[in-house]
């Protein structure tokens, strides 16, 4: 059961443990990169973006699995140990990595509330992080919050929302971020807000078609096992 591979269909995944995560990703940055917190579902979403997953690979980003769950199909599709993250922690810790150095953060959520409450958060825990900015994301202006953060020159830009608008604002924009570390996780950002964590919606199908995934996975493990031995040849 050796490691293969580190994606996931073509996603590329964190090569860091839990405990390793926020030294690797928290420090300063001399490029542009992204690090986004995946269950099950979001995870199979982004395997079947091709243009996402193209767009991970070109810069420094990575997928976290989130839950038990979402980190046995990751090892039976790879054979490789990743994970499980626990969201809400790993988000901290990276924040506190970053306070270290007196760095600063730029918000982004998908409404006013969630905003103002994830922010008096952030500078009640990490009075040392500057938040240097914060925008309630709406697909008109886009263009005016990509300004924004790259003139506010954060250290990190924490967004607390997968939602598929939000990823391809990320996906197609971040080239104008400059260096910084764009961190998607909508739980973290619920908790930090103090709402409860909603359910997915679909989650009831993702239950019908879970007993068709595993034979999936054991054939992406067998064909990236060969591409490997191919290559070693």
């Amino acid at each position: 059961m050796a490691c293969t591979e580190r994606r996931f269909f073509g996603v590329p995944l964190v090569e860091q443990s839990p405990d390793e995560l926020a030294a690797s990703w928290g420090g300063e940055r001399s490029r542009l990169g992204a690090l986004i917190f995946a269950d099950r579902m979001l995870l199979w979403r982004l395997a079947r973006s091709r243009v996402t997953r193209q767009f991970l690979l070109d810069i420094d980003g990575r997928i976290a699995p989130v839950g038990r769950g979402t980190a046995r199909q990751v090892r039976v599709a790879t054979g490789c140990r990743v994970g499980p993250f626990v969201e809400f922690q790993s988000v901290v810790r990276i924040m506190a990595r970053a306070e270290e150095d007196t760095s600063s953060v730029y918000l982004v959520g998908r409404s006013a509330e969630q905003l103002q409450r994830v922010e008096q958060n952030v500078r009640a825990t990490f009075p040392a992080l500057r938040v240097v900015g914060r925008a309630v994301f709406h697909p008109a202006n886009t263009a005016s919050i990509t300004t924004a953060i790259r003139k506010a020159g954060p250290r990190l830009v924490f967004v607390g929302s997968d939602a598929p608008v939000l990823l391809r604002w990320i996906r197609d924009q971040a080239g104008d971020f400059g260096p910084v570390l764009t961190i998607v996780s909508g739980r973290a950002a619920q908790r930090m807000a103090g709402r409860p964590q909603a359910p997915r919606s679909g989650a009831w199908l993702a239950l019908l078609i879970r007993p068709f995934v595993w034979p999936a996975l054991l054939v992406h493990r067998l064909m990236a096992r060969r591409r490997r031995n191919t290559r070693t040849a």
